[in-house]
């Protein structure tokens, strides 16, 4: 069929053939970039939520169990020093640490929501809770040991004990949920490192499949040429 076309139809119907091949190399290559992009777009998020969520949720965390026991230990000292002998900080500087955590509790609960962590959020929601207890027994507990020695505070010591201790357990789940959730994404962002490896190791083998092909379609396209045209002389 082909013999019977003009050398003029001939070479358009070779150049077709050259287009449509190479354009559906480019469609490929194309897809492939599209890919490429949505796993790069998919670490950058990962990446995104370990610096503006999950180190700052750590951070956080860890500043407001310490606050916590830095509450206890000042009003302790209270209790135990009845403020005697200038040792009467003990309440400002509880005080401090009351805020302190007011206000880590208040980021943790925010980093918390753009996690999107029920089960974390549920703790903070918990441990902001058990606070206010906690501090108000602890300030009555010292206030009674600074005003009526043993005989005041250690009725109230017991209550305190208590309070401090779901206190304790309440911290200990955030900085677990905390530490769970970091895992969670550096386990994510593992993930799709692997499958990007994984998809450039595949673009590699197919880059030579499709570099064979060229050149067994270069060459058929030479036999072609030799076989249906014959030039003049």
């Amino acid at each position: 069929m082909l013999r019977n076309l003009t050398i003029d139809a001939r070479l358009k119907a070779i150049a077709g053939l050259v287009v449509v091949v190479f354009g559906l190399f480019t469609t490929l290559l194309f897809i492939d970039s599209g890919e490429d992009r949505e796993q790069l777009a998919a670490l950058e998020g990962r990446y995104t939520m370990i610096d503006q969520v999950i180190l700052p949720l750590v951070k956080v965390a860890k500043q407001v169990q310490l606050d916590v026991t830095q509450v206890q230990q000042f009003l302790s000292d209270v209790s135990a020093t009845r403020g005697e002998d200038g040792l009467d900080d003990g309440f400002a500087e509880a005080e401090k640490h009351a805020a302190e955590f007011a206000k880590g509790i208040g980021e943790l609960a925010g980093l918390a929501e753009k996690l999107g962590d029920a089960e974390l959020i549920a703790t903070v929601k918990e441990a902001r809770a058990a606070f206010g207890p906690f501090h108000a027994t602890g300030l009555a507990m010292a206030k009674a040991y600074v005003a009526d020695g043993p005989k005041g505070g250690n009725a109230l010591m017991p209550e305190f004990d208590e309070r401090a201790e779901k206190m304790r357990g309440s911290l200990e789940r955030i900085v677990s949920a905390t530490e769970a959730a970091a895992a969670k994404v550096q386990t994510a962002v593992a993930e799709v490192i692997d499958a990007m490896n994984r998809r450039n190791a595949a673009e590699r083998y197919a880059s030579l499949v499709q570099f064979a092909v060229v050149l067994i379609f270069a060459a058929g396209l030479a036999w072609f040429m030799r076989r249906t045209i014959t030039l003049p002389v």
